[in-house]
């Protein structure tokens, strides 16, 4: 009796045809890379990967799926097959046949603006920029505290020289430091941020003008890390904050086709107020579409 009902089980489980994704949600497909995800080999995006740069790295980024549009060129992800049609993301490795994310085998270190490798070092020095983004640099200043790269110098006018001369006397830079790097990043349109259904802006919990922000310092463990510098980051969906209906919109590595996080970057923000009128789709959607600046 004991067989019979598992050669019966087995018999039920065989003829049951799969139920995918598709079929439970329509023409979505649940399994693709959504917009501003970095681009992967095993799995496709819901757009197009595009050339784009991940933690300073040449991985591409999934767009144009409906959520952030963006116009740079298609590209293959790394470990896929080179391609005459679509160019790699990184580079392409001539004695595997494959993309890679960076070229680490025609030269014998890493120059200056390329993601830090364990495969091969760095011209100068690996100098980690926030936000799990480090890269090569040819001319560092601040070592001994944290280290700032000043290859661009307009990137970082508090520390670096222009024209062969600070902007700020030296004197004054351990306090542009700590001014600078406790300011909150805000939008740099802060108007782009509307509303919906009748509200006019989207609101934050900082200054008396409820601004929408970011919360940075390099000096705790308690806030974020992330540096703005006009780059846009990848929002996941919110949860409540205690007991009130505000919500708040996590900051991610990467988020699934459901705009959850897939990994999160610690203590990386945005609290909306209530009464915004928007849905969390269309905060997040908003939120990505932002370029992110210190508030001066």
């Amino acid at each position: 009796m004991a067989m019979a009902a598992h050669l019966m089980v087995a018999f039920l489980c065989s003829t049951i045809p799969a139920v995918t994704a598709q079929g439970l949600r329509g023409s979505h497909d649940m399994h693709c890379l959504s917009d501003m995800t970095p681009c992967q080999a095993g799995q496709s995006c819901c757009g197009s990967c595009v050339k784009a740069k991940f933690g300073g790295s040449d991985t591409g980024l999934c767009a144009n799926a409906g959520t952030w549009n963006y116009s740079s060129p298609r590209c293959q992800a790394a470990d896929l097959p080179c391609s005459e049609d679509v160019p790699c993301c990184g580079a392409c490795n001539p004695a595997t046949g494959k993309c890679a994310l960076q070229d680490t085998w025609s030269q014998t270190c890493l120059p200056s603006g390329n993601a830090c490798s364990d495969a091969l070092k760095c011209c100068g020095s690996c100098v980690y920029q926030g936000a799990d983004t480090s890269v090569c640099c040819q001319k560092v200043v601040n070592e001994d505290v944290y280290p700032i790269c000043c290859d661009n110098p307009d990137e970082n006018p508090h520390w670096c020289k222009v024209n062969g001369t600070f902007v700020l006397p030296l004197h004054q830079l351990a306090v542009a430091q700590g001014e600078s790097w406790s300011r909150p990043l805000v939008p740099e349109n802060p108007k782009e941020l509307t509303g919906c259904g009748g509200h006019k802006y989207l609101h934050g919990d900082w200054k008396s003008e409820h601004l929408v922000h970011i919360t940075i310092s390099r000096k705790s463990k308690r806030f974020c890390d992330l540096k703005g510098d006009h780059n846009s980051y990848v929002f996941g969906m919110p949860h409540y904050h205690l007991d009130t209906d505000d919500r708040v919109f996590p900051i991610c590595h990467s988020v699934d086709a459901e705009n959850k996080c897939v990994r999160q970057y610690e203590k990386c923000h945005v609290l909306i107020n209530a009464g915004s009128g928007c849905s969390a789709p269309d905060v997040i959607k908003k939120l990505n579409g932002a370029k992110w600046v210190r508030y001066q």
